[in-house]
């Protein structure tokens, strides 16, 4: 369990300031993500230029996690708010163990409207 509360910790800090390069360290080989109303199934290298954009457009203010759980077949969740300077969003963040590490498999930042 140590790990896998290193690796949700190194995700909420990283989507907290922005870091696109620590959060694409944990993408599983195939990530869906979810920017705004886009959504796609990418590499990790599509996926990691894309949140780079987003970061990049949209400079982060803060992040809070509102709630995480786990599923029964050992995925977990982490359910917050990300405010950024032009808007604020809902994330969903779903990773999974993969060869014994943690993996990002889908990265959500829906538009609160």
């Amino acid at each position: 369990m140590g790990f896998a509360q290193n690796a949700n910790e190194t995700i909420n800090s990283a989507i907290k300031l922005g870091n696109y390069k620590e959060l694409s360290k944990l993408f599983d080989t195939k990530v869906e993500l979810t920017i705004a109303t886009k959504e796609a199934s990418y590499s990790k290298a599509q996926a990691e230029l894309i949140v780079k954009d987003f970061f990049a457009k949209d400079k982060v203010t803060s992040y809070q996690v509102i709630h995480q759980g786990k599923s029964p077949d050992g995925a977990q969740y982490a359910i917050g708010t990300l405010t950024t300077t032009k808007s604020s969003y809902r994330t969903y963040v779903l990773t999974k163990e993969v060869n014994g590490s943690l993996r990002i498999q889908q990265l959500r930042f829906e538009t609160n409207e």
